[in-house]
């Protein structure tokens, strides 16, 4: 299982890089590196508190999102309220843009 949280991580990273900046990142995506590497080196607080950093720069970094989920998962507590509205919304906006991009494509 971890194995799979870091293939998803490493993932996430890459698909997250902003190559037109030329190896630079942008402040939400060195947040959610940290965050990261918090994570796998099971430092959950402090990953916390970066993921919330990237999620005030970006709120719909995909990658802090689901890294969020999956350290509430692992600390067994809930995943507050306003978090879980913030994903919803994030998803939401997701698949209308989706639902938009399909009938612009068939229309």
């Amino acid at each position: 299982m971890r194995n799979k949280i870091i293939l998803f991580l490493v993932a996430m990273s890459l698909l997250t890089l902003q190559p037109a900046a030329f190896g630079q990142t942008s402040p939400a995506q060195e947040y959610y590196n940290k965050a990261a590497m918090q994570y796998l080196i099971g430092d959950l607080d402090e990953a916390l508190k970066n993921l919330q950093a990237v999620l005030k720069i970006d709120p719909r970094h995909a990658g802090a999102i689901e890294l969020q989920k999956i350290i509430y998962r692992d600390k067994k507590i809930p995943i507050p309220p306003e978090q879980k509205r913030a994903a919803q919304k994030v998803e939401t906006s997701d698949q209308m843009d989706k639902t938009m991009n399909l009938s612009r494509r068939l229309g």
